[in-house]
């Protein structure tokens, strides 16, 4: 279902607006307004009674929350399945802090094309992960040239077998076999063997109201420890710091293990697995610090506000409507003799 057919429209005036929003409130008993499905736990009663509400104002289309289930802890989940859950992910998050509310309201329905870099890092969660559906979902083409007949042949033949599973080169099959090797090298291991994968998340955030959702690789309930794979050039230390902060992994950590507390009321412990996609394919295991995790969740904190302001007002901003100035980066102004911050006598 598009993003179009869960928006509540506009009153004309902001008082038949908080007419509506606070009839809705009363009947329905949730934070759940503006008819984003987004918005709270839903119950089939309440569903039917929200839409009653407010579709006679002629605000509302149809709601439905099929798809997505209840605030809760949900291990195994096919990742195709948990993609069509209607609820805030931290990539929506990130897309909407790093893009614009344009970007994120767009990718909200529609999934992320996969780079190269990421098509690796996936077929590695699954082999590490869930190892005995590899073969259902993942299959290695054969080296063939593409210009010839013969190549033509050959690949054609290879596509009858495919089955909608997803094709891997040789090259990256073979990193995410040494990759996943890699893990054993860690003493965490032994806490991925003895936990759950691909646990998937729902919760409602208490200062928004907004339903949210989160996919961890591995969670241990009863240490309540957290754990991410991550595929990288870099695991050293220094190097995984940059990694960390250029793609806001933190803000990733402190998303998931707000969730957690939400719905398990215990502070968790969030460990990033780096393995590297190069030879000697080094691996490390660091656990994300108080202050780090502070950071990231004042990132997603103000993301997530803008977003549910957005909502509240079917206004999506890209990246503005005036006139900006504009340099080029301040590196690039040095290596052209320009020092911006040089006084003049």
């Amino acid at each position: 279902m598009g993003m179009d057919e869960w928006q509540l429209h506009q009153p004309n005036t902001k008082t038949q607006g908080k007419r509506l929003t606070d009839t809705l409130r009363r009947r329905v008993g949730h934070t759940a307004i503006y008819g984003n499905p987004i918005c709270g736990e839903f119950c089939e009663s309440k569903r039917l009674r929200y839409n009653e509400i407010a579709s006679k104002a002629g605000y509302l289309k149809e709601i439905d929350m099929a798809d997505t289930p209840k605030p809760g802890i949900y291990p195994g989940v096919p990742f195709d399945d948990y993609l069509k859950w209607k609820a805030v992910s931290n990539t929506v998050l990130v897309t909407l802090r790093k893009r614009s509310p344009l970007h994120a309201r767009y990718f909200m329905d529609r999934p992320f094309p996969s780079t190269p870099d990421q098509v690796i890092g996936h077929a590695t969660h699954c082999l590490a992960l869930e190892r005995d559906s590899f073969d259902s979902r993942y299959i290695v083409g054969p080296k063939v040239d593409g210009r010839t007949k013969a190549g033509k042949k050959a690949w054609a033949e290879f596509e009858d077998t495919v089955n909608g599973r997803c094709v891997l080169t040789g090259e990256q099959h073979i990193v995410s076999v040494k990759t996943t090797e890699a893990i054993n090298t860690q003493v965490i291991h032994k806490f991925i063997r003895q936990g759950e994968a691909e646990v998937c998340l729902v919760w409602i955030d208490e200062q928004t109201g907004l339903l949210c959702k989160g996919r961890l690789d591995y969670a241990h309930r009863s240490r309540a420890l957290l754990i991410d794979l991550k595929t990288t050039r870099d695991a050293s230390p220094e190097g995984f710091q940059r990694a960390m902060a250029k793609w806001s992994y933190h803000q990733q950590a402190a998303f998931y293990c707000d969730g957690w507390k939400t719905l398990t009321k215990d502070d968790p412990c969030f460990v990033f697995l780096p393995l590297e996609k190069t030879p000697p394919y080094a691996a490390a295991a660091y656990q994300v610090g108080d202050d780090t995790l502070l950071a990231g969740r004042n990132l997603y904190r103000a993301a997530i506000e803008t977003y549910a302001e957005c909502l509240k007002t079917d206004t999506w901003p890209g990246y503005g409507d005036k006139v900006e100035m504009l340099d080029i980066p301040i590196y690039a102004l040095r290596d052209a003799g320009v020092n911006p911050y040089q006084e003049e006598y």
